[in-house]
Parts: structure tokens; C-alpha cells; sequence
């Protein structure tokens, strides 16, 4: 529950015009509240853009080293979600 709630305050902070950086493991939450999104990887950016853009299966092994699916979820408010990939 605690997740959500500061995802909802870092949304109405960047409603109000305000710009927010944001460190996370969790592609989910870039998901749910990013407009630009930058990939860290071995200390370089490696990519930067929209979450939709950056954020794919590819950008996920190359940058985790994980197989992951990136799915889309809802009923008729889809929102995307990262899942890692079992061995």
C-alpha cells in the first residue's frame, strides 16, 4: 500500500508542474508514473526516452542480465507490467 501511496505523490507532484527524479529497480514504476525514463547500466546511460520506448524485454536482459515478459493488463485502462522470466 505504501508503494502506491508515494507513486500517487510523485504523480500529483509532477501534475503540478513540479519535476521529480526518481531511482528505481522496478520497471513497474516507471510504468505507472515516468514521462522520460533513463536505463543505468555499468554507470552510462545506456538509453533514455519514454517508458513505452526504453523500457522493453531487450533493454530489460541487456540491463539485468534477466529474461523478462512485458505484458499488458486491465480492463480497458491497459497499463503495461515486467515480469521476470522463471529459470
Amino acid at each position: 500500500g505504501n508503494q502506491v501511496k508515494i507513486l500517487q505523490v510523485i504523480k500529483d507532484l509532477a501534475s503540478n508542474g513540479m519535476t521529480v527524479i526518481m531511482a528505481t529497480h522496478f520497471p513497474d514504476h516507471a510504468f505507472l508514473v515516468a514521462g522520460v525514463v533513463a536505463i543505468l547500466n555499468n554507470g552510462q546511460i545506456s538509453q533514455i526516452g519514454s517508458p513505452d520506448v526504453v523500457i522493453t524485454e531487450e533493454s530489460m536482459k541487456l540491463t539485468y542480465g534477466v529474461d523478462t515478459r512485458i505484458i499488458c493488463v486491465g480492463d480497458g485502462a491497459e497499463r503495461k507490467v515486467c515480469l521476470p522470466s522463471l529459470l
